[in-house]
C-alpha cells in the first residue's frame, strides 16, 4: 500500500455545503443529470479504447440506486470537554437503520491536515455487536490516537452532550480511471439540551482512487494528497455549478504566462493516445462539460440558488449551539464570534514589518481567510446583525490587504534556489518557476475582488431591511454571481492553500531527496498549467 493510499484508507476528505431546503426533494435527481452530462463530455475527450474498456453506461447514475438510511448520532466528551477543546476531537456512538450494529467513531485534527475549506479528518472507526451506551476507547488501537488522549481521559467518565438524527441518502459515484467518491444528502436536526437547529446538507467524501491511475500518475499529476484533494475538489466545483445552472467558469490559477501553459497544453496533446493522459483529457473532459451546459442552462438558473456556504460541522455546531443558544451573542462572547480585532492586528502586523517575507505573507492570508470562515460560520447559525456585520468587516480587510498589501521578499536562501531553479535542467527551467515566486500574490489580486465585492454589495443591501435574518443571509450565498458564489468561494479557498503550500516547498529546495523533489516540483507545474 503506497503513503496516498494509506491516506485515503485512514483520512477523511469531506466538501460540506448548506443546500437550499426547497430542493431537497429533487437534489439527487438533480445531482445524476448533472453528473451524466459531465461524463458524456469526459467520454467524448478520451481514446475510443477507453470507452470499449470501461463502457459509459455502467458509470452512469440514476436516482433510483439512491440509499436511504436513518442515522442517530450521540457525540461524548467529558464534563471538562476534554477532547473537543485539547484535541479537536469528536467521539461519536452511531446507530443505522440498516442494522443492529454500533459504529464508534473517534475523527480528530492534525496541523498537517487543518487546511482549506476541505473537512480533513483523522478518522477511526470500529463496529461492534456490543450494545454500547458509552464510548470505550480500548476499542481502538492505541497507537491511532493523539498522543496524551488515553492519559487525559483515564478515569473520566464520558457523558452524551449532543446528538444528530438525520436520513441520509447517498450514492457511491465512480468516475473510471480516476476516482470514486460518495454524494450524501443529511435533513435532519442537531439538538443540544433543549436546543435544536436543523440540518439540511449535502457531503462529498472522497473514497478511492483508481489503482492503475495512480501509478500512472504518481510523479506525474500526482506528488501527495494534496494534489489529490485538489483534483477531487474541481471536479466537486463543477458538477455543482452544472447543478446550480451557473455559467460561471471555475477560477485559473493565473500564475503561468501564456506561452508555458500553450506549451503544456501541446505536450498533452501529443501523449492524448497513453494511458497516463486520461487525466489530462479527464480535466479537459471536466470543463467542457461545465463549457457546455452553462449555454443550456444559463436560463435555467435555480431559483434562491441551492448551494450555500456551511463552514462548520455537525459537532461544532452543536458545541457553539450548547454554549451559547441561549444568549444573543455580543462582542464579549467570543466564542460567538469572529475575532474581528485579533484579524485587524494581524494586518496591522504585516503592514509594519519592513522586509515581509512569504511565511510572514502566508500566515497573514491564512489569518484573514480563517476569519472570513469563522463570520460566515458564526452568521450562519446565530444570524444576529452583529455577525453580519463581522462578515463585512472581514470582507472589508480582505478586499484592502489584496490590493494594497506590502509585497514580500524571499529571503537570502528562497531566493538563492530560486535563481537555482530557474537555470536548471529542462524540467525546472520552464519560465513558469519564474512566476512561481509571485504566485500568491497574483492570485489573491486577480480573484479576490470580483469574488467578493458583489456578495459584500449584496450583504449591505440587505442590511438596510432591519427583518434581514440569517434565512436571508444563507439565501444569499446561494444566489449571488448566479448561484456560484459558494461554489467559487470553495474553489477559490482550495486552489489558495495549493499554492501557498507548494510555493514554499518548491522555493525551500530539497530537503536530501532530490528524485522526491523533482516529483513534487513536476506535480506543481502540472496543477499550475491546467
Amino acid at each position: 500500500m503506497t503513503n496516498l493510499e494509506y491516506l485515503l484508507a485512514h483520512v477523511e476528505c469531506e466538501y460540506k455545503y448548506g443546500l437550499n431546503a426547497d430542493y431537497q426533494q429533487s437534489f439527487m435527481a438533480d445531482f445524476c443529470a448533472a453528473f451524466n452530462l459531465f461524463l458524456q463530455s469526459y467520454y467524448e475527450s478520451l481514446p475510443a479504447a477507453f470507452a470499449e474498456r470501461y463502457p459509459r453506461e455502467a458509470y452512469e447514475l440514476r436516482s433510483d440506486l439512491v440509499v436511504e438510511e436513518t442515522l442517530d448520532n450521540s457525540y461524548f466528551d467529558t464534563a471538562q470537554d476534554t477532547l473537543f477543546r485539547s484535541y479537536s476531537a469528536g467521539l461519536r456512538l452511531r446507530r443505522s437503520s440498516h442494522d443492529d450494529e454500533v459504529e464508534q467513531t473517534i475523527k480528530y485534527r492534525t496541523q498537517h491536515l487543518d487546511q482549506g475549506i476541505a473537512h480533513n479528518n483523522v478518522e477511526l472507526n470500529v463496529r461492534t455487536s456490543l450494545n454500547l451506551q458509552s464510548p470505550d476507547l480500548s476499542l481502538f488501537t492505541a497507537a491511532d490516537l493523539p498522543h496524551g488522549l488515553l492519559t487525559a481521559c483515564a478515569n473520566q467518565e464520558f457523558i452524551c452532550k449532543y446528538q444528530t438524527i438525520f436520513t441520509r441518502s447517498k450514492l457511491l459515484v465512480t468516475i473510471p480511471y480516476w476516482l470514486s467518491f460518495e454524494v450524501a444528502l443529511d435533513q435532519g436536526a442537531i439538538t443540544a439540551g433543549d436546543l435544536a437547529t436543523p440540518i439540511c446538507e449535502v457531503e462529498f467524501e472522497l473514497k478511492a482512487i483508481d489503482s492503475d491511475y495512480l501509478k500512472a500518475n504518481l510523479g506525474r499529476s500526482i506528488y501527495d494528497f494534496a494534489d489529490l484533494r485538489l483534483e477531487f475538489s474541481s471536479i466537486i466545483h463543477r458538477l455543482l455549478l452544472l447543478l446550480s445552472g451557473s455559467n460561471a467558469p471555475l477560477l485559473h490559477f493565473t500564475a503561468l504566462p501564456a506561452s508555458s501553459a500553450a506549451s503544456a497544453n501541446a505536450a498533452t496533446a501529443a501523449t492524448a493516445t497513453s494511458a497516463a493522459t486520461a487525466t489530462s483529457a479527464a480535466t479537459a473532459a471536466a470543463a467542457t462539460a461545465s463549457s457546455n451546459a452553462a449555454s443550456v442552462n444559463a436560463a435555467m438558473l435555480k431559483v434562491g440558488g441551492v448551494i450555500g456556504l456551511e463552514p462548520f460541522s455537525k459537532l461544532k455546531r452543536a458545541v457553539l449551539l450548547k454554549l451559547l443558544g441561549h444568549v444573543a451573542p455580543s462582542r464579549e462572547d467570543e466564542a460567538a464570534r469572529s475575532d474581528v480585532p485579533y484579524y485587524r492586528s494581524v494586518v496591522s502586523q504585516y503592514a509594519s514589518l519592513v522586509r515581509p517575507t512569504l511565511t510572514d505573507f502566508n500566515h497573514a492570508v491564512q489569518k484573514l481567510t480563517e476569519g472570513f470562515i469563522n463570520a460566515v460560520g458564526y452568521a450562519n447559525l446565530f444570524g444576529t446583525r452583529d455577525n453580519f456585520a463581522d462578515v463585512l468587516d472581514m470582507i472589508s480587510m480582505l478586499l484592502s490587504f489584496s490590493a494594497k498589501h506590502q509585497q514580500y521578499v524571499l529571503n537570502d536562501y528562497h531566493r538563492n534556489m530560486h535563481q537555482q531553479l530557474v537555470g536548471l535542467e529542462p524540467l525546472l527551467s520552464d519560465q513558469s518557476m519564474s512566476a512561481i515566486k509571485d504566485s500568491a500574490s497574483k492570485y489573491i489580486e486577480l480573484n479576490l475582488e470580483p469574488l467578493l465585492q458583489p456578495f459584500a454589495d449584496a450583504l449591505k443591501l440587505g442590511l438596510e431591511r432591519q427583518d434581514f435574518n440569517k434565512a436571508d443571509f444563507r439565501a444569499l450565498s446561494r444566489t449571488v454571481l448566479a448561484n456560484s458564489f459558494t461554489i467559487l468561494c470553495s474553489d477559490f479557498l482550495e486552489r489558495l492553500i495549493y499554492i501557498q503550500e507548494r510555493q514554499l516547498r518548491v522555493l525551500s529546495g530539497p530537503s536530501g531527496d532530490n528524485a522526491a523533489y523533482r516529483l513534487m516540483v513536476q506535480a506543481t507545474q502540472y496543477h499550475l498549467h491546467v
